[in-house]
């Protein structure tokens, strides 16, 4: 009778898994913080610090990609996009804000092709996505269906998520490189997709490129045929975001704190680290082959616990635009100067790289390449 009860169990879980498809990812059980130490799962800890003039004043907000020679900042203080190598010398902006030939008029995120070395503004007031190279010279403009928010190159060919502030049920699109629709994604409920200030966004794994925004808990898997099903599901228990109801109060101009919002992911062997906010931004891991998850942190401050250079608590940070490396084992963090107080810190490497480069509150922020295991 027992064997006859296991063999039932293990042909529902084979047909439950076969129907439902995707994997859970129980976040519900990561919402309080863990001591950690970053030696656990990384190998080294690098510093750029970004040259400070004043052609390139980044401020307090703003997103970075982490290329393999160069790293790209869109500053959103100034609506400015700019090039450093990586020692963090600055080398020339991309483009320029404006209504001219070749300017955009608000870049709402920017996407590096290491292939094809060019920089792209996707530009979601007026549709178009500016295509730059490394140095700065416009090459190209196209004109999508849709406002961009993000979007990642498959094959010749490029998705483009919808900046959700609009009132059609497509929140997803495909295009040529000439911008030519291919195909157009909608709302599985077919309900309109709204005004939202969190961004959709794209991770790749094992070359397979997955999706998710924030009206839902299911992160999708895109195939070569721009076909998508359902990958993982984010347990949020009690925490699920409700679709039907707007995530920004623009009364108040703060998120509703009792929901749980993801913003981006990056994956790495059997791991997956994943920020998240609700009352303050945090960020889980999760390995995929054991199940557990757990979000570092320690004396209510999130990250891991820096015991390789000895600075700051290392973390995966919450961002609205993509802070990211282009190489598949590293975790990109940053130390914004005005934030930092270098007194704070043990007389470890940490200490000594900043007496070296002698930062002070007014530069630009230090990026910090995390390398894994």
């Amino acid at each position: 009778m027992l064997m006859k009860k296991l063999f039932l169990l293990s042909l529902f879980v084979g047909f439950s898994l076969s129907i439902f498809g995707q994997e859970t990812i129980p976040l519900k059980d990561a919402l309080s913080l863990t001591e950690c130490k970053v030696s656990e799962y990384a190998s080294s800890i690098e510093y750029i610090p970004l040259e400070t003039t004043e052609d390139c004043l980044i401020g307090d907000d703003f997103s970075l990609i982490v290329a393999l020679q160069d790293i790209f900042v869109h500053s959103f203080k100034n609506q400015k996009i700019y090039r450093f190598d990586r020692n963090g010398k600055y080398l020339n902006p991309i483009g320029k804000k404006g209504q001219g030939p070749g300017e955009y008029i608000c870049p709402y995120s920017i996407y590096v092709d290491e292939a094809s070395r060019e920089c792209f503004s996707l530009d979601a007031f007026s549709g178009n996505i500016y295509v730059y190279e490394y140095d700065g010279t416009f090459k190209r403009k196209i004109h999508v269906p849709v406002a961009p928010g993000r979007m990642m190159k498959m094959g010749d060919n490029y998705v483009i998520a919808q900046y959700l502030l609009d009132s059609s049920t497509c929140e997803m699109v495909s295009v040529t490189p000439e911008g030519k629709l291919l195909k157009k994604y909608i709302r599985n409920d077919g309900k309109k997709v709204g005004f939202s200030m969190f961004m959709p966004f794209f991770f790749t794994f094992n070359d397979v490129v997955y999706y998710k925004n924030h009206l839902t808990e299911y992160i999708y898997s895109i195939d070569d045929k721009l076909k998508r099903k359902k990958a993982y599901w984010i347990d949020l228990g009690k925490k699920q975001i409700n679709s039907e109801e707007d995530q920004y109060d623009l009364k108040k101009g703060d998120t509703n704190k009792e929901d749980i919002v993801v913003s981006t992911i990056t994956m790495y062997e059997d791991l997956m680290f994943i920020p998240y906010a609700g009352k303050k931004r945090y960020f889980a891991v999760y390995n995929t082959a054991s199940k557990k998850i757990f979000s570092p942190g320690k004396d209510g401050k999130t990250g891991f616990i820096d015991d390789l250079t000895q600075g700051p608590l290392v973390t995966v940070p919450y961002e609205f635009c993509p802070v990211t490396s282009l190489q598949k084992n590293q975790l990109v963090d940053y130390i914004k100067m005005s934030d930092l107080d270098v007194d704070d810190y043990s007389d470890g490497e940490f200490k000594q790289f900043l007496k070296k480069h002698k930062v002070d509150e007014f530069s630009n922020p230090i990026v910090r390449l995390v390398n894994l295991k």
